[in-house]
């Protein structure tokens, strides 16, 4: 895995591939960042909203792998369910 930085942290912003390897570990830094920024004070209100809504996107990213990996499994278990029909 990548470690956190600009490169990892612009897969949030920019859409771009990840793993939930990467997602996870994003997810896990912006809620620490947001803890810390929180206990730090309303100086840091901004800083605080960002972090949030950086740990929101990565939720809504996992989410939306675990999401998509429902759906297709869907689809393959109703293709072989699919009825024959006699014409």
């Amino acid at each position: 895995m990548r470690p956190i930085g600009a490169e990892l942290c612009n897969v949030l912003i920019t859409e771009a591939p990840a793993t939930n390897e990467e997602l996870d570990a994003l997810r896990l830094h912006f809620r620490d960042l947001e803890s810390a920024l929180r206990i730090s004070g309303p100086r840091f209100s901004g800083p605080r909203r960002d972090a949030i809504d950086m740990h929101n996107r990565a939720v809504r990213r996992m989410k939306g792998i675990r999401d998509e990996a429902r759906r297709r499994a869907a689809l393959e278990e109703e293709s072989e369910l699919i009825e024959i029909s006699a014409r």
